[in-house]
């Protein structure tokens, strides 16, 4: 091949690469309710084990957790076992609050 050639198909392969890694989009796993309160259950064990958390704030974060929990077997049970998306995106939206706050209290504890 003369040097022409492999410069086109240098070229071709990393314009090729270039449009695969632009054109995928990044897709947010969505997660139901109790996958996130697992997760975040997780997280927050990990952040007290890395002594992100103290316990006492460890302990705070669980009760909330067991909370919204114990809030959505309540409306699973007045819902035969579904959870409307309505009741859904609130609990979705408390999750979120409780996210940020043990993103924040890891955040003073570490760089208070």
């Amino acid at each position: 091949m003369s040097r022409r050639h492999v410069t086109i198909a240098l070229f071709t392969v990393a314009v090729s690469i270039a449009t695969l890694c632009v054109s995928l989009p990044a897709y947010a796993a969505k997660l139901s309710v109790p996958q996130r309160i697992e997760r975040l259950t997780k997280d927050i064990d990990a952040a007290r084990t890395a002594d992100e958390l103290t316990g006492e704030q460890q302990m705070n974060l669980r009760d909330e957790l067991k909370a919204v929990s114990e809030k959505v077997q309540k409306i699973k049970e007045k819902n035969n076992g579904n959870l409307p998306e309505q009741d859904s995106r609130k609990l979705h939206r408390t999750l979120n609050d409780i996210s940020v706050k043990t993103f924040q209290l890891r955040l003073e504890n570490i760089y208070g």
